[in-house]
């Protein structure tokens, strides 16, 4: 299979060029082709040689081998062998899944050599934070050890062709992620001692931990490390017992709570226990732990991943994460009272909506205008609250609603609102583009702390002593921090936090969803 850009022209203007009939097209592209090849399918190009060119040595050069169908085998060398095979194998005789490799190569090139033509410009990057071809061996090696042997005895009811590839990608990444951090490599690298190489390594606690396939790879590479989640997991009785024993059923409930929790008449028996200090936490759709999953890295002097997907607030309710967080909001976007009693005002509404819009947004108690449609579609949820995201004063100003044109996505609102909860409390995160089968693919990684208010500047000390055991005092510091940030983001005391965080989870874990 070689994908080629021939240069032919047909009779009439230029506006028929590429307009030709399919009959006339095939018996130019093969008298082009030359003996032993056969085009498969085409497609009119709108740009020349070059760009084809280019489009291709970067596929060529970087593969993402995680992607669907194309790039899930190895490009080969195109040897004389070829064209005898493709000579016997004509469209019609291709296999199902060599006819969607087809398509899939002629759509990839078509769209990135145009691409090339108009000087397109990626918005999202990847490999910042580990390079390319580290992960991606890495993660060859993952997929032939594992894949097969995890698929066949899957027993979730989700699609293992999306997600083991897609916690066989974490895992690639992490591997290397932890051998920068901690100058550790995996089993299959170690000497027959490898007491000394994992040494600096404090384990990892992976939160909400769904399925546990995540936990199961990393042992078996020979991380040591436990998850938890609300629910067993058909699968969990799959791994070996060491993985087994690993995972957990628990709810948990975060020690800031514990002062409130004395106040509270209803007991109820959550865990509360912290994490070992330093132990690198590993959020990966964690759902209610999400927008927690910094704070908690605070307060066990942890580095944090961070990989996003449903949006909750801290109390654990649905919502759409603001722009900025509420203690940057309040200096900004203060509103004159006299405005709200200027009930001839043509704004005066619209004032009062946005505010009332704004404070359910921040509390975590946004409610749905249609509250019997409980299986809406998550981006119709959002919908309802694209008003209460837009800063206040551009509403007054305009004295109409915002565009839906100047609102992030969802998703993009709850990644940047993690971040702003990360930055808030000291952590200097890096965002990467994982590469995995997802859209969904945006990763916060915790591993360097602030060293000043000026961008770009981060501590750039071994990991061993960024991390660790924390004295009393410090702790206590950072406890009444994240205490301040919780009541300041929801709008209300700590015991309200806490009640609507405890029902919360009762729900879930009453819950026997599909899960992750």
């Amino acid at each position: 299979m070689a994908p080629n850009i021939l240069d032919f022209h047909v009779d009439g203007d230029s506006e028929d060029r590429g307009s030709c009939g399919t009959l006339e097209a095939q018996l130019l592209l093969d008298n082009a082709l030359g003996p032993g090849w056969s085009a498969t399918q085409w497609a009119a190009s709108a740009f020349a040689a070059e760009h084809f060119l280019a489009a291709m040595l970067n596929l060529i050069r970087n593969p993402n081998i995680t992607s669907s169908h194309l790039f899930r085998a190895d490009i080969s060398y195109d040897s004389d062998n070829d064209a005898s095979m493709l000579a016997s194998a004509p469209l019609s005789a291709l296999q199902p899944k060599i006819s969607r490799i087809v398509t899939r190569l002629l759509q990839v090139t078509h769209k990135l050599s145009q691409g090339v033509k108009t000087g397109y410009e990626k918005r999202g990057h990847h490999d910042r934070v580990v390079p390319q071809r580290k992960f991606q061996d890495t993660y060859a090696r993952l997929k032939e050890v594992y894949a097969k042997q995890i698929i066949n005895n899957w027993r979730e009811q989700t699609d293992p062709g999306k997600h083991v590839f897609e916690d066989l990608a974490i895992t690639a990444f992490l591997i290397e992620l932890w051998r920068g951090m901690y100058d550790i490599v995996p089993a299959c690298e170690r000497l027959s001692d490898a007491s000394s190489t994992l040494i600096h390594f404090p384990g990892f606690v992976d939160i909400g931990c769904g399925n546990g396939l995540l936990v199961h790879l990393l042992r078996a590479e020979g991380y040591h490390g436990s998850g938890f989640d609300v629910r067993q997991r058909r699968s969990w009785t799959m791994y070996p017992k060491d993985v087994q024993e690993s995972l957990h059923v628990k709810i948990l409930v975060p020690s800031i709570f514990e002062s409130a929790r004395d106040r509270i008449s209803e007991d109820r028996s959550f865990s509360s226990e912290s994490f070992e200090p330093g132990v690198f936490i590993i959020s990966n759709h964690a759902d209610e732990l999400t927008a927690w999953t910094p704070l908690l890295a605070l307060l066990s002097n942890s580095p944090f991943v961070a990989i996003p997907c449903c949006s909750h607030s801290l109390g654990g309710t649905r919502f759409r994460a603001p722009k900025s967080l509420r203690s940057a909001r309040s200096m900004t976007g203060h509103v004159p009272t006299r405005m709200l009693e200027n009930k001839d005002s043509s704004k005066g509404s619209l004032v009062v909506d946005a505010i009332r819009n704004r404070q359910a947004a921040e509390s975590g108690s946004l409610r749905r205008r249609d509250t019997d449609n409980t299986d809406a579609d998550d981006d119709d949820e959002h919908k309802l609250t694209r008003q209460a995201s837009t800063p206040l004063d551009d509403q007054v100003s305009s004295g109409k609603a915002p565009s839906k044109k100047s609102q992030p996505s969802a998703y993009a609102a709850l990644c940047n609102y993690v971040s702003l909860l990360a930055t808030e409390v000291g952590y200097f995160p890096e965002t990467e583009m994982l590469r995995i089968p997802s859209t969904r693919n945006a990763c916060m990684v915790g591993r360097k702390w602030k060293t000043s208010e000026a961008e770009g500047e981060s501590t750039e000390a071994p990991v061993t002593a960024l991390f660790g055991k924390l004295d009393e005092v410090e702790k206590r510091r950072r406890e009444d921090m994240v205490r301040g940030i919780v009541t300041s983001e929801m709008g209300m005391s700590l015991e309200e936090v806490h009640r609507d965080w405890l029902l919360r989870a009762e729900a879930i874990a009453g819950n026997s969803g599909r899960g992750h």
